[in-house]
C-alpha cells in the first residue's frame, strides 16, 4: 500500500468511513474518489484501492486502511522523539529547547569511533574541540574530519597554496592547538577566479560513529554557540547518519575535495 504515502491522516479516516458505509465500493466511482481524496491522492491510490476491494471486501478493506492510519501515527510519535530542535539565542517563555553549545559537546563526548564536522567558519573553536583533541591523542582508531570552506569572503588573495597554507595556520593557532591534528578536507572551487565555477563550502552540521547528527546555522565559534541566533536540528537516525556521512567521504574518494595539509 505505498501509494497511500500521498493520503493525508484526515483523508484515510474519511476513506474508512466511505467504505464502511458501502459509499466507496465496486465498481470506484473515480469522481467520487476525487472529491474525497483530492485528484492526485485519488489517482494515485485507485488501483490499488480496487484491488484491496476485489480480495478482501469492504470489512476487510476498512481493517488494512485503520492498520496503515495506526501505523501512521505511530510513525509521526516516533520522529517526535528522533528529532530534538537546537536553538541559540534568546529564550521565550513557555518554549523550550535544546541548547546549542550543550549539544554539540554532547555529540563530541559520546563519540567512539569517527567525527565529521563541516562548517564554513572556524573561530576560536578550540574550547569546542578539546574533547575531540582529547580523544584523538588517546586513541589511534578515532577519526576527526573536518571539512571547511577555504577562504572566508569572496576575495581571495594570492594562489591557492598561500591561501591553504594561512588557512591552515589560522585554524590550528585559534581552534585546534593540540599535536594530534585531525584530517581537514576543502572545496578547491572556493579559489576559482571565475566567479561561475565559484563555490563555496557552506554545510555546518555533524556526524557522530554514524549514529546520529546535527544540522544547523551555526559555525563552530563562540559566538554561534552561545551569543548568536541561530536554528538547527538533532536527528537520531543511523540511516540519515550514514547516508550524509557517505556524502562526504564521497568527495574524497571522488578528488572533489583536498586535503589541507
Amino acid at each position: 500500500m505505498s501509494n497511500f504515502s500521498q493520503v493525508t491522516e484526515q483523508s484515510i479516516e474519511a476513506l474508512i468511513s466511505a467504505v464502511s458505509s458501502g459509499r466507496v465500493a465496486l465498481p470506484l466511482n473515480k469522481i467520487q474518489l476525487n472529491n474525497l481524496l483530492g485528484n492526485h491522492a485519488a489517482g494515485a491510490v485507485a488501483a490499488e484501492l480496487e484491488r484491496l476491494l476485489s480480495k478482501a471486501g469492504p470489512e476487510g478493506t476498512a481493517a488494512a486502511l485503520e492498520l496503515l492510519l495506526a501505523d501512521r501515527k505511530n510513525r509521526r510519535v516516533d520522529m517526535q522523539q528522533l528529532l530534538s530542535l537546537v536553538w541559540t539565542g534568546p529564550e521565550i517563555p513557555g518554549i523550550r529547547n535544546r541548547d546549542t553549545k550543550v549539544v554539540v559537546a554532547d555529540l563530541f563526548r559520546r563519540a567512539k569511533k569517527s567525527v565529521i564536522i563541516s562548517g564554513y567558519s572556524f573561530y576560536k573553536g578550540n574550547e569546542i574541540f578539546e574533547s575531540l583533541a582529547e580523544k584523538l591523542a588517546a586513541d589511534p582508531s578515532f577519526s576527526v574530519r573536518i571539512f571547511m570552506n577555504l577562504s572566508q569572503d569572496h576575495t581571495v588573495i594570492g594562489s591557492e597554496v598561500e591561501l591553504v597554507n594561512r588557512r591552515r595556520d589560522e585554524f590550528f593557532r585559534y581552534n585546534w592547538p593540540w599535536q594530534k591534528k585531525p584530517e581537514i578536507f576543502y572545496d578547491p572551487r572556493a579559489v576559482n577566479a571565475d566567479n561561475s565555477e565559484k563555490a563555496v563550502l557552506h554545510a555546518k552540521c555533524i556526524v557522530r560513529d554514524c549514529e546520529d547528527l546535527y544540522i544547523g546555522s551555526a559555525n563552530f565559534s563562540e559566538a554561534a554557540h552561545t551569543r548568536n541566533i541561530e536554528a538547527g536540528v538533532l536527528i537520531n537516525s543511523v540511516e540519515l547518519a550514514k547516508k550524509l556521512e557517505r556524502h562526504f567521504l564521497g568527495l574524497i574518494e571522488a578528488g572533489l575535495v583536498n586535503e589541507l595539509r
